[in-house]
């Protein structure tokens, strides 16, 4: 993902609020996997190495309770499917 896509998303003020849990570089490490990127990818956009990226990732799955990678994505996309609805 480029990032310029990456700005064009929903401001991260508006999830930050949605993901009180996460640093906002976790919530962006986090919204960049649930919509598909590597680990590479992710480090990349991010300005981080892959190692990191991983870090954040398993931390932000510790700070909510979940079960996993998969489980992290689809709480990521729930959350910011709920955002988008309630702006309507």
């Amino acid at each position: 993902m480029s990032p310029q896509l990456f700005q064009k998303m929903a401001p991260i003020s508006l999830l930050e609020d949605m993901f009180p849990e996460l640093s906002g570089n976790q919530l962006k490490v986090c919204i960049l996997y649930a919509m598909g990127a590597s680990y590479d990818a992710i480090a990349q956009n991010c300005h981080i190495s892959t190692e990191t990226a991983r870090t954040y990732l398993k931390r932000s799955i510790r700070k909510l309770n979940l079960e996993g990678y998969d489980a992290l994505r689809s709480a990521v996309l729930m959350r910011a499917f709920f955002l988008i609805i309630s702006k309507r």
